[in-house]
C-alpha cells in the first residue's frame, strides 16, 4: 500500500510523466493482432495452440485497443496507466548494455546510463519508470496472466473449467498485444516522442493515426505478406538476444524497443522529405506550435513500406511472445477450444509489477 500511495503521489505532479501514450491508433493495433493470430497457423508453430487464436482473431484485435479506449476514458485511469505505454530506452539504457533481467538490474543500469531528470541518485525505480515508462514490464504482466490461466488446463478435450481458463488467457493475450504494438512505434521508445526536438511537433499522431488510416485496405494483406515472408522477429529481434533470454518477455520487448529506436531517424526523414511544410516551434509547454504538414492522403504512399515493416515486426514478435507464453504454461492442447465469450470492456488492470518487492 505504501508503494501505491507513492505511485499516486508521483502521478499527481504535472510534470511527472510524458504524454507519450498513444500508438498506432485503432487501425494499427488491430492489424498487429490479426496478423499475429494468423502467423500462429504457420508450420513452425505447434497446431495445439492455434484454435483459440484463430477463432478469436477479431476479439484479440478488439482487446488490443482497450488500453487506449475503454480504460482511458475512466476518471483517473489515464494518469495511472499512461507510463505503461512507452519505454524511453534512449534515456534509460546505453546502446550496448544488456537487457536487465529484473527491475533491480534495471535500477543499476539506470543509475549508470540514464540522463533524464528522474535519474537522480535518490530516485526510486518507481519514480523512474513513471517518468521514462515501463511498457516491457507491462507486456510481461499480461504474459504472466496468460501463463497463470493456461497452466491449469489439463484435460483434452477441454472441460468447461478449462475453457473458462482459456477464455481468461485469450483476454490477457489481446491486452498484451497492445503493449507489443506500442514498443514497435519509434515514438514510444524515445524522450522526444512527438518530434519537437527537430521542429516536427505533432508527428506522433500524424504518423500513427492519420497516415496509417490514409493507406488502402490492402494494408492488412501487405503486413501479413511481409511478416510471413521476411520473418522480422528472427531477422531483427533474435540477434539482439542470447540463449539465456531469448524466451524472456521483457528482454524481447527491450530488443523490440531498441529496434524501433534504430528506425526513428527513418521516420523523421520521411516527414522531412515528403510531408513537412513548415516546422513547428517549442517555447514552453504553453507555447507549442505544431508543424504544418501535407494532407495524409496525399503523402501516405511514401510511408507505406515503413508502416508495413513496423506493423509486421510487431505482429511477428507478438506471435512469438504468445507462443513462448503457451510453452511456459506447459503446452496445453487447445485444439478443442470453443467459446462464445467476448469481453467487450474488461476491467482496468493496474501495473502490479511496480509494487513487487
Amino acid at each position: 500500500m505504501k508503494d501505491l500511495v507513492l505511485y499516486l503521489s508521483v502521478l499527481s505532479l504535472p510534470t511527472a510523466f510524458s504524454t507519450n501514450a498513444w500508438a498506432w491508433a485503432a487501425t494499427g493495433h488491430s492489424i498487429i493482432s490479426h496478423v499475429a493470430a494468423r502467423l500462429l497457423a504457420e508450420p513452425e508453430f505447434d497446431a495445439k495452440i492455434q484454435t483459440p487464436f484463430l477463432m478469436k482473431e477479431d476479439l484479440l484485435a478488439h482487446l488490443s485497443n482497450i488500453p487506449d479506449t475503454g480504460w482511458k476514458i475512466m476518471p483517473g485511469i489515464r494518469e495511472l496507466l499512461d507510463p505503461t505505454h512507452f519505454f524511453e530506452v534512449d534515456q534509460v539504457l546505453s546502446k550496448d548494455s544488456p537487457a536487465p533481467a529484473n527491475l533491480a538490474e534495471l535500477a543499476v543500469s539506470i543509475q549508470a546510463n540514464c540522463h533524464g531528470m528522474a535519474c537522480k541518485k535518490d530516485a526510486t525505480i518507481l519514480k523512474i519508470l513513471t517518468k521514462h515508462g515501463s511498457a516491457p514490464w507491462r507486456a510481461e504482466q499480461f504474459a504472466r496472466k496468460m501463463v497463470d490461466a493456461l497452466k491449469f488446463i489439463h484435460e483434452h478435450p477441454l472441460s468447461k473449467t478449462d475453457t473458462l481458463l482459456a477464455d481468461e488467457a485469450m483476454e490477457a493475450a489481446g491486452l498484451l498485444s497492445h503493449f507489443i504494438g506500442d514498443l514497435s512505434n519509434p515514438h514510444h521508445v524515445t524522450d522526444d516522442f512527438d518530434g519537437w526536438g527537430t521542429g516536427q511537433g505533432g508527428l506522433h499522431a500524424y504518423f500513427e493515426a492519420e497516415i496509417v488510416d490514409a493507406l488502402p485496405l490492402s494494408l492488412v494483406q501487405e503486413v501479413w505478406d511481409y511478416a510471413q515472408k521476411e520473418r522480422p522477429f528472427q531477422k531483427f529481434i533474435l540477434p539482439m538476444l542470447n540463449s539465456a533470454n531469448r524466451k524472456d518477455t521483457v528482454a524481447i520487448d527491450i530488443a523490440l524497443a531498441r529496434n524501433s529506436l534504430q528506425n526513428l531517424d527513418t521516420l523523421l526523414r520521411l516527414d522531412q522529405n515528403h510531408s513537412l511544410k513548415k516546422k513547428g516551434s517549442l517555447r514552453g509547454e504553453e507555447k507549442k506550435v505544431k508543424a504544418q504538414r501535407a494532407s495524409p492522403k496525399s503523402v501516405a504512399h511514401y510511408y507505406r513500406t515503413f508502416v508495413i515493416e513496423r506493423l509486421g515486426i510487431a505482429a511477428d514478435t507478438l506471435a512469438h511472445v504468445w507462443y513462448q507464453t503457451w510453452e511456459k504454461a506447459g503446452r496445453p492442447n487447445l485444439s478443442s477450444y470453443f467459446s462464445l465469450v467476448y469481453p467487450l470492456n474488461p476491467d482496468p488492470v493496474l501495473p502490479n509489477y511496480l509494487f513487487e518487492n
